[in-house]
């Protein structure tokens, strides 16, 4: 049985999204910043964003790393979801929670956001995605099996 747009809809509001991200560069590439907190990296030659996806009490998770301009993907599962959420949450340009003051999080996200924009493979990803919106909430609502509907 194939799940209604609004039974879909329905699911899909039930989303939430959990962050966990980590930083590491070199000592010797840090920047130094001029807040209290010291040192933070606005260049790292590493980036590593894990997140989890809650749908209907299911949960998905993929991590995204960035080493050295190489972009890797590793989903928890084979659906595929959490990977297609995080790159719309990404291309419309969803506030990361950083800790450090605005400079910081402007810088970071200018570059990792902004700066990749659809030139790196995950932008060109995340684009055509966006461009087929309708295509993925019919690929969406086929992927949920009945038992995940029920759960809802």
């Amino acid at each position: 049985m194939q799940p209604t747009p609004q039974t879909l809809q329905s699911i899909l509001s039930s989303t939430t999204l959990a962050w966990a991200r980590t930083f590491s560069a070199p000592a010797d590439e840090q920047d130094f910043g001029s807040d209290d907190d010291g040192v933070f990296a606005l260049n790292p030659s590493r980036v590593t964003i894990e997140t989890s996806v809650t749908i209907a009490g299911k949960t998905y998770g993929v991590t995204y790393q960035q080493n050295h301009g190489r972009v890797y993907r590793s989903p928890a599962d084979e659906s595929g979801l959490a990977w297609v959420l995080f790159q719309l949450t990404l291309m419309f340009g969803e506030h990361f929670a950083f800790e450090g003051n605005a400079h910081q999080e402007e810088q970071i996200e200018a570059f990792f956001i902004d700066g990749s924009g659809r030139t790196t493979n995950v932008g060109k990803f995340a684009a055509q995605i966006l461009a087929r919106l309708d295509v993925v909430a019919e690929r969406a609502a086929e992927a949920f099996v009945q038992p995940v509907l029920e759960a809802a």
